[in-house]
């Protein structure tokens, strides 16, 4: 017999306080203009490529770069984090802002 944990919710069902009164809405255009925004594919093709090259370049052979070469190799790894963070703070905050929402669900 299959016993289901609880609480168990109902995302249909709205609930909780009803009095928060306006709620802020977060503003995601400085990341993206929206889902269909042309930028959001080009970070991911550039952030695939960008990884393999990374990894082609750096894995196994840190402790012999010289200073230059590290510095390269930490400002590559700081554009990729600053890329991948884009992207997934974008999809996150969107998520976020109606967890009930399919298609947001499926962005991430």
């Amino acid at each position: 017999m299959f016993i289901t944990p609880s609480p168990v919710f109902d995302a249909s069902v709205s609930g909780g306080a009803d009095n928060l009164g306006n709620l802020p809405e977060w503003d995601l255009n400085d990341l993206y203009q929206g889902t269909d925004d042309p930028k959001i594919n080009q970070d991911l093709v550039w952030l695939e490529s960008e990884c393999a090259a990374f990894a082609a370049d750096y894995e196994g052979k840190l402790a012999e770069l010289n200073a230059d070469d590290m510095l390269t190799c930490i400002q590559r790894n700081e554009k990729i984090s600053t890329v991948a963070g884009r992207i997934m703070s974008f999809a996150g905050l969107r998520y976020y802002q109606l967890t009930t929402d399919g298609e947001r669900t499926k962005f991430l």
